[in-house]
């Protein structure tokens, strides 16, 4: 469970199929009797007899992973797959109940869209939370962690397990009180910026995540790959205004501005951005020194960097827009304004440059922290995703994740073409004008 312990005593497909064939039907075990009588009933509110039976057969141990068998997995996860079948009216199958009891033993589920990743993590939840775990399940947006929550929630009121989830519009005590559930669901932003307040409590009240035992990432291949990099700051208004500084900022501006293509070098795919030998030789005779790079122009370096960045890889309507003569940044998830962000280390000022606004005060950085070295902080890590092997490697070296591939329920009859590739953007759309064209005149509706 442990980052790089190789896990010895997993299953695979076939031998999970054997264990689980050889439990005995949970609703014929003593200790789940009175449950699934329970559930079967649905009642309203819990009967102090069957509570006290909920409590007795599980205790809510925390187990210590080498203490979480395989046969206590399947037999929690035996009981936990027949309550969800009364709640929900949907039997869990095979495959399903295979996944979730790979998120219990810490790996990345590859599943295919269509396969009900929502149950399996909602199963794995209620397993580790009956387990003695603390779990959090990220999500990617406000919405899911919404729903995802309401429907765990229905399993997880069975066996007496409150969930509860964080919303970017939480405020503090709202926070508090849904970190405290044995089951909490967030976004993996509002889960990285309430790390870093923590990171800034004065006092043990001021904490939010007391625990970070398990963590279920949705998405999983988003978050803690393509998004692995990208840097949470929290950050405050510093009382230094430097002359100076705010001079040369507009005055690189004005020299970005009058560079040319071929003046600078992008790399769109790392969105980064430098200049060339040409644009080099154009801005140090702009500014009358002999070499930018010596040491003594550190600051104009760094300003010049922040001017290159606004002008280059930072694009109005997607990464920002400009409101009511601000500049306020774009999530790359959901497409919402970030009220109240700013890009830290004079970035956003530079953008206010580029605008011609008026250039705020300077930001100080008070924490930062990247999922990668977020995530890395959890003790039990697992997550799915519907396309986790192209980056199998990638999981296991950073975070000592395993990937389990998940067979289909039945085999796939859906025909997935190979990509087509394209020299330009320009060709690209046009192929996608003409296909849009073809399945138009067929009557078919398309989701671009």
């Amino acid at each position: 469970m442990s980052l790089f312990k190789k896990e010895t005593s997993y299953l695979s497909f076939k031998q999970f199929e054997k264990a689980w064939h050889r439990l005995e039907q949970p609703g014929s075990l003593a200790e789940w009797s009175d449950v699934v009588q329970y559930a079967t009933n649905n009642q309203n509110d819990y009967s102090q007899a069957v509570l006290d039976d909920v409590i007795q057969s599980f205790t809510y141990k925390n187990y210590a992973y080498d203490e979480m068998t395989n046969e206590l997995i399947l037999k929690t996860l035996a009981g936990v797959a027949t309550i969800a079948e009364r709640v929900y009216d949907l039997v869990p199958r095979m495959v399903q109940l295979y996944a979730a009891y790979s998120l219990v033993k810490g790996r990345v589920i590859e599943q295919k869209t269509g396969e009900g990743k929502t149950l399996v993590a909602s199963m794995g939840a209620v397993v580790l939370a009956l387990l003695g775990r603390k779990v959090i399940v990220v999500t990617t947006n406000d919405y899911l962690a919404y729903r995802d929550r309401s429907f765990t929630k229905k399993l997880a009121n069975q066996f007496s397990l409150r969930v509860d989830s964080v919303l970017t519009t939480d405020d503090f005590n709202q926070k508090r009180e849904a970190y405290n559930a044995p089951i909490c669901y967030a976004t993996h932003q509002v889960f990285g910026f309430d790390y870093l307040h923590d990171q800034l409590a004065v006092n043990k009240e001021m904490i939010l995540q007391k625990d970070r035992d398990a963590v279920i990432v949705d998405e999983a291949d988003m978050v803690l790959i393509d998004d692995a990099r990208t840097p949470l700051i929290i950050s405050g208004v510093t009382n230094k205004r430097d002359a100076w500084v705010n001079d040369f900022r507009m005055k690189a501006n004005s020299l970005v501005k009058s560079l040319t293509s071929d003046d600078v070098d992008l790399d769109e795919k790392f969105s980064s951005v430098q200049l060339s030998k040409q644009g080099l030789s154009k801005v140090q005779e702009a500014l009358g020194v002999k070499d930018l790079f010596d040491k003594q122009y550190m600051k104009e370096q760094h300003l010049l960097h922040n001017a290159l960045q606004a002008h280059y890889v930072q694009l109005e309507n997607r990464n920002y827009v400009v409101r009511e003569d601000k500049i306020e940044l774009v999530d790359d998830s959901t497409g919402r304004i970030l009220e109240g962000r700013r890009l830290s280390e004079g970035l956003h000022e530079a953008l206010e440059a580029k605008h011609g606004l008026a250039i705020q005060a300077d930001m100080s950085t008070y924490r930062q922290v990247t999922y990668q070295e977020l995530f890395k902080k959890v003790k039990h890590l697992a997550g799915l995703t519907g396309t986790a092997h192209p980056e199998d490697d990638e999981f296991y070296q950073v975070y000592g994740l395993e990937i389990t591939s998940v067979p289909t329920y039945k085999p796939i009859i859906r025909d997935d073409k190979p990509d087509m590739l394209f020299p330009t953007k320009e060709a690209k759309w046009r192929g996608v004008a003409k296909a849009v064209r073809k399945y138009h005149d067929n009557q078919q509706p398309v989701l671009i």
